[in-house]
């Protein structure tokens, strides 16, 4: 099919067309108008960390970790604000000292 707009009859006959074992698999129709519309309404935050690679690896296993015991992706980057803003201003001072 055209990436252009088509009917509903249309989308069904291109998907009657489609062998059994295809759409077994699960089909995922692309709305890109709808998406964008979605995307708007409700944008995805995300920050950017610039570090070589052995700390990222640490960083990215310790994220998974969290996340993987509790199941829950909104209460593990809870617990891990809480992790990184549990050192005073005086600790982190005494940490840069040393």
């Amino acid at each position: 099919m055209s990436r252009a707009l088509h009917s509903k009859a249309e989308l069904h006959a291109a998907i009657d067309a489609m062998p059994d074992a295809f759409v077994g698999d699960g089909i995922i129709l692309y709305a890109p108008k709808l998406e964008m519309k979605f995307k708007k309404k409700h944008p995805q935050r995300r920050f950017v960390l610039v570090c070589d690679d052995d700390h990222a690896s640490r960083l990215y296993a310790a994220r998974d970790r969290i996340i993987t015991a509790l199941d829950n992706k909104s209460d593990a980057l809870n617990i891990m604000c809480a992790l990184w803003e549990a050192p005073k201003d005086e600790e982190l001072k005494s940490w840069r000292q040393e």
